[in-house]
């Protein structure tokens, strides 16, 4: 869960978006993670979810793409 701002927003899909409360409302946010905690496939589903598109951000990765941007200099 998190609030909606252009970071979050730009990095979950629309199949995720549910994920985003309205920004700064504290009881959307609330509401969310209450719908979170007592549903055990969402967890499920963004569990996975979250480790895949973590290991998108890992430093073998990110450092290759630094490589080649020093490299293309």
């Amino acid at each position: 869960m998190a609030f909606a701002n252009d970071g979050y927003r730009n990095l979950l899909d629309n199949q995720k978006s549910y994920c985003l409360a309205l920004n700064g409302d504290t009881k959307d946010f609330s509401n969310k993670l209450h719908t979170l905690l007592n549903d055990p496939d969402l967890r499920v589903t963004l569990g996975k979810w979250g480790r895949s598109e973590a290991s998108k951000y890992s430093w073998d990765k990110i450092a290759g793409k630094v490589l080649q941007i020093y490299q293309s200099l």
